[in-house]
């Protein structure tokens, strides 16, 4: 069974919240991307003070003890 982990900024995520809960939902990837492009036009004269981490990361993580063990990437052991 797989499992996303995302890991986001404390500002990231408060953004993304009020995305959510203020905008229809068949426009949040549209509007998204149009934030994304106009950002460094409208925000480019305020000092970036940058992230040390990523502001976002996504990792897939593949539990392989549930299931079936045939799946397993490790070879069977020998009986």
């Amino acid at each position: 069974m797989d499992k996303l982990v995302v890991e986001m900024d404390p500002d990231v995520k408060a953004v993304c919240d009020f995305m959510g809960s203020n905008i229809d939902p068949g426009k949040l990837v549209v509007v998204a991307r149009a934030v994304a492009d106009l950002a460094p036009v409208m925000w480019q004269h305020f000092p970036n003070v940058g992230f040390y981490d990523p502001p976002l990361s996504v990792r897939r993580i593949t539990d392989y003890s549930m299931g079936n063990p045939s799946q397993s990437p490790l070879p069977q052991a020998a009986t």
